[in-house]
Parts: C-alpha cells; sequence; structure tokens
C-alpha cells in the first residue's frame, strides 16, 4: 500500500499561503476557518471569496489531494450543503462536513463543529455535540472502521490542544490564595470522548491557535494529536508555527 504524505494547517482566516512555503506532499488538508476575518462574517462576501479567491487558490496548490472543512469562522460554508461546496471547489478538492473520505486506502474524517460559541458557525451545545458525535459513530461504522486522520476544527480537552498557551495569565488558586500561570483552557469534552472512542490514527485541530503543536499521544501511544493552526493570536503567521507532516 502506498505512503500518502500529508501537510496539515488550519485558521488560515483568509491568508492564500503562497505555495512555496508548503512541505511537499500529496494530501493538503485545511482543517477550517478559512474565510477572512475583515468580512463582517457578512455570508455574501464569504461566498464571493470562496468562489473568487480561495477555489481556485486551492485548486492549483501542489498537491494531489485537498481537503478542507468548516470552523466557527465559516458562516458560508455553514449555510451551504456539502455537494454545492464540493462543486465549486472541483477535481481533487474534498470538502468534509461529518462525512468520510478514502483515499489510496487512507480512511479521513472531517468534523467542523465547536461549542460554547453562541451565533457562530458550526456551534453545539457540548450535550448535543456529543449525542451527534455518537450517531456518527453509528452512521461510519466506527466501530469497526480505522480511521487514519481525524479532522477537527475545535481543539479536544486533551493536553494542552484546547489551551492558549500564548495567552498564559496569573490567577489565583482559591485553595492555597497562591497565584498561579495557566493557559485558559477551551478544550472540547465531546470531542475528546470521540477520539479516545474511535482511537484515529492521528487527530489535527485548529481554532485555539495558541494549542500544544509538538503532540499529545493517548490511547496507549495509538493516537497522536495536534494543532495545527496557520495564524497565531493576533491573527498573523508565526515562524514558530511550522506545518504538521504526516505519513499515512
Amino acid at each position: 500500500m502506498n505512503t500518502l504524505k500529508v501537510v496539515c494547517t488550519s485558521d488560515i482566516h483568509g491568508t492564500l499561503i503562497d505555495y512555496g512555503k508548503f512541505p511537499k506532499g500529496d494530501v493538503l488538508v485545511i482543517a477550517g476557518d478559512i474565510s477572512p476575518i475583515n468580512d463582517d462574517h457578512k455570508i455574501f462576501r464569504q461566498e464571493a471569496w470562496f468562489r473568487n479567491s480561495f477555489a481556485p487558490w486551492l485548486r492549483k496548490a501542489p498537491f494531489k489531494y485537498k481537503i478542507v472543512i468548516g470552523g466557527n469562522h465559516d458562516y458560508y460554508l455553514h449555510s451551504r450543503p456539502s455537494k454545492e461546496l464540493q462543486d465549486i471547489l472541483g477535481e481533487g478538492c474534498f470538502y468534509l462536513r461529518d462525512e468520510i473520505l478514502e483515499l489510496e486506502g487512507k480512511t479521513f474524517l472531517g468534523i467542523p463543529w465547536c461549542s460554547n460559541l453562541p451565533r457562530w458557525a458550526f456551534n453545539m451545545d457540548e450535550e448535543v455535540l456529543d449525542e451527534h458525535l455518537q450517531k456518527l459513530k453509528i452512521a461510519h461504522d466506527l466501530s469497526n472502521k480505522k480511521i487514519d486522520l481525524l479532522i477537527l476544527h475545535a481543539g479536544p480537552k486533551i493536553g494542552g490542544l484546547g489551551k492558549s498557551l500564548d495567552l498564559k495569565a496569573a490567577t489565583i488558586n482559591p485553595e492555597t490564595g497562591l497565584y498561579i500561570i495557566e493557559a485558559p483552557e477551551y478544550g472540547n469534552e465531546a470531542l475528546a470522548k470521540f477520539i479516545y472512542d474511535t482511537k484515529p490514527k492521528y487527530c489535527c485541530s485548529g481554532h485555539v491557535h495558541s494549542a500544544e503543536r509538538s503532540g499529545v499521544h493517548i490511547n496507549g501511544g495509538k493516537t497522536s494529536c495536534y494543532c495545527v493552526s496557520y495564524l497565531d493570536e493576533n491573527y498573523r503567521p508565526n515562524p514558530r508555527y511550522k506545518f504538521l507532516t504526516l505519513d499515512l
């Protein structure tokens, strides 16, 4: 079976990355929040950008396959059915919304949902999301199917994958009265449960731009999870943020 080299990123927020900056690979994955942040989240503006800027850029990207999911900033993606978006992207590009994709014997699953973000795109209450994910497990027979790469937008509540590590602040421990330095936690418990249950080989996520990038390894070392945001907490490219490259 062939090895697929997969390059992962997320949270480009309208940045059409210069092709020369990408590592060489077979598959490009963008894990949500593709839309510009200067469009006031107007659906008609996001649609125009998606059709006229993003889709042509993605089609020409130097990868055999390109995979995209939505994120909480992507109101246009949330408003449209998958097939319509898939048709706009064109050949070699794949839009996943709770869908499985098989490429050369490798299995990808894309899940765009976040929690605790009322009025944002792809938001579900965490209890509702947990029920939704349980239905996905049944629909995709994930008890018997191995996921090679789980593509999330929101970071799961596992290790530092949901923590803004660049926004650490001093807080007072209510039990000791002492100051402690910690990062705010935005990790999603329903997604964490889903990862522990389905045991994908790899998981990439974004949303929290400065979350753990060096890898969190769980399920007895069978699952490795990474934050892959392209932009930092100030919505700027950060030289410390390297593309994640995986061999599947």
